[in-house]
């Protein structure tokens, strides 16, 4: 699978994910609202994930999110470190992975909210 990240809900801050992934050569697509009824594998282009008919009807997921496609070796720090640099944060973030690639972008982000509330109790 080529590079590229999935970005969710990130329209007003579309010039910020250019200026921190587009100087590594790292694709960012944008996801409209109306695809959040396909699963992640499908958005990423997997071979074995169809994309449905299916239209999304629901609401946006509330905050930004981000999930890396095909990111290996130290690309994935690559990125986390071009984030940091230039001041864009996002908690929701992922790599897709063969447990998360049929799920749904809310699912995701359902679960994503989970880990960042225990990971932020912890503190």
């Amino acid at each position: 699978m080529k590079e590229h990240i999935l970005a969710f809900g990130c329209e007003t801050i579309a010039p910020l994910l250019t200026q921190t992934f587009a100087p590594r050569k790292m694709a960012v697509k944008a996801v409209p609202l109306a695809d959040y009824a396909q699963t992640v594998g499908a958005l990423a282009g997997a071979a074995d994930c169809p994309r449905t008919e299916e239209v999304y009807a629901g609401l946006p997921l509330g905050e930004p999110m981000l999930v890396f496609c095909g990111f290996y070796g130290d690309r994935m720090n690559q990125a986390l470190n071009a984030m940091r640099r230039t001041g864009l944060r996002i908690p929701y973030k992922a790599m897709l992975t063969a447990a998360n690639r049929g799920w749904r972008p809310a699912e995701l982000f359902a679960e994503l909210q989970k880990e960042h509330a225990a990971m932020t109790a912890k503190r």
